[in-house]
């Protein structure tokens, strides 16, 4: 097969990307290799040399100039990985498409074995990972983690377009992380609730020719458990499990800690009634007022309903609302009386008390214990009382939510609906690093959600952070063209020097993310 040429593109923010060539031979899977991110780091940083007060590319005579992914492929050697007949450095202009194309290098790391984190958070880059970016269809541009800043967040280093410490790891693209400093592929455990319980999975490690585990915390070796499908853990205990290679290495030992109280994982949810799942729990009005009893809504209400739920340990839970920011609370203080005209004829009783919002205050009133009925049902009773939240045989909008001190099998199930995540996102961007004087910045590409945008802002800020200009648009659709937003931004009579740009946007799931930081001159 006829290789094709590795061709070279000019990105508007990262410079060169690597564009994927043809290669069909399959990775050899490599746990074990050492390999020293301190060395890989230094290395990557030894590629670049100081000039005025910029860093500027200075390629290893050894290696030559190579491209993002010959870059990475340089650092990650020296810092230990060795090399095969699919990932290898000959000689200047001597090299296999594992090594030179970053979607190939993508490819083969994650054949080897190696963990890919997808769209990971600042935690789950380390010194000496491998960060990628979606670009050109693929995995297409490549980048070293050279260690983090006082912040915690990532600093990488990159070529084509010298990238050195850059502090805006993600540069706006969706981004995965593969995770080599330690060379050994590791299996997972997967834990999921059923009645009375939790059923275990456990992944093995790629390439594994046999799993063990524990269930007592213990260390697994060969002489332990070998995992042959999913089990039932009925009391909190550690699960151990380790991965034994075809190559007689241990995989690193993976531990996860079953907690059999804990009944549904954190995240926001909607909270609907079994009696009518198009109803929902929430705030009947826009107001974020204090005290505000709980009613039922119809699940196309047009303002918030979505409830960011927490474990605090010991199977309990606390309710927050995103619309408020108010927890949910009993408040049995109040008089059972002031319920009945909203409560349908057959609630049952005796009523204990109402549901409110209100300010955290690490009350036991506010906390709660989720039970598990089946399939994402469940009852929720309050930890202090024990009383169980209920609508009773209600199915309206309207009718309050209350506390009832005796268990029922239909106003007091509830189905805890996972809501959808925001995709919050700007595509085909386009600007210009070096701007004269004029009426407006243009701006070329488009933000979109799959919630309606609340808010997208363009600022300048000066070297001390202050705001020099901005502009807003509040769109209240899920898609905005920025060429809008541009025309709003005018750069008259500014100063002369370097400025950061960033472009921020907000939708209705909460959600607000920097899409833009780039660094622009103005002449």
């Amino acid at each position: 097969m006829k290789k094709k040429i590795c061709q070279i593109a000019l990105g508007s923010l990262l410079g060169f990307f690597c564009v994927l060539g043809c290669c069909t031979t399959q990775a050899q899977a490599k746990p074990g290799d050492p390999y020293s991110s301190d060395k890989a780091a230094a290395y990557a940083d030894s590629c670049f040399k100081k000039v005025g007060n910029k860093h500027k590319k200075n390629p290893n005579k050894k290696y030559g100039e190579e491209l993002c992914a010959g870059y990475v492929s340089q650092c990650l050697k020296e810092g230990g990985m060795s090399m095969d007949e699919t990932w290898c450095w000959k000689g200047i202009n001597k090299t296999t498409e594992a090594w030179r194309l970053s979607k190939r290098l993508f490819t083969y790391l994650k054949n080897s074995g190696y963990k890919v984190t997808y769209s990971p958070s600042a935690s789950d880059v380390q010194k000496g990972d491998v960060v990628f970016y979606w670009t050109n269809g693929g995995w297409g541009h490549v980048a070293i983690c050279v260690g983090k800043n006082k912040d915690g967040k990532p600093l990488v280093n990159a070529y084509n377009d010298p990238h050195y410490h850059f502090s805006y790891w993600t540069m706006g693209y969706k981004t995965c992380v593969i995770s080599v400093q330690n060379g050994l592929p590791t299996p997972t455990i997967q834990q999921d609730i059923i009645k009375n319980g939790k059923r275990i999975t456990i992944t093995p490690a790629a390439n594994a020719a046999a799993t063990y585990y524990t269930t007592d915390g213990s260390t697994p070796t060969q002489n332990s458990s070998v995992y042959q499908g999913p089990f039932t853990i009925t009391k909190n205990t550690t699960i151990k499990a380790v991965s034994i290679m075809a190559n007689n290495i241990n995989s690193d030992i993976t531990a996860s800690f079953v907690d059999i109280q804990k009944t549904i994982e954190e995240g926001t949810y909607y909270i609907k009634t079994a009696n009518n799942r198009k109803m929902t729990l929430g705030i009947n009005h826009s107001s974020k007022q204090e005290k505000m009893p709980l009613t039922l809504l119809p699940s196309n209400a047009q303002y918030s309903r979505k409830v960011s739920v927490k474990y605090t340990g010991n199977g309990i839970y606390t309710f927050t609302l995103l619309h408020s920011g108010y927890v949910l609370s009993e408040n049995s203080t109040s008089t059972p009386a002031s319920l009945s005209g909203n409560v349908q004829a057959g609630a049952i009783r005796p009523v204990a008390g109402n549901v409110i919002q209100s300010k955290y205050k690490a009350d036991s009133r506010q906390k709660w214990k989720l039970h598990y009925v089946n399939s994402r049902r469940y009852t929720i009773t309050n930890a202090a009382t024990n009383h169980f939240l209920s609508v009773g045989n209600s199915k309206s909008s309207g009718s309050y939510a209350y506390t009832a001190s005796v268990a029922e099998n239909s106003g007091q199930v509830w189905n805890l609906t996972p809501t959808t995540q925001s995709e919050l996102k700007i595509n085909n961007f386009k600007s210009v690093k070096n701007i004269w004087f004029r009426k407006c910045y243009a701006l070329h590409g488009t933000v979109q959600s799959n919630y309606n945008l609340q808010s997208v802002t363009a600022q300048f800020t000066n070297s001390k952070g202050k705001t020099i200009v901005s502009a807003t648009a509040k769109p209240h659709t899920k898609k905005y063209s920025l060429a809008k937003l541009g025309s709003k931004i005018s750069l008259k009579h500014k100063k002369k020097g370097t400025y950061t740009f960033t472009i921020t946007a907000k939708d209705t799931a909460q959600d607000t993310k920097t899409l833009i930081h780039k660094k622009v001159r103005i002449h």
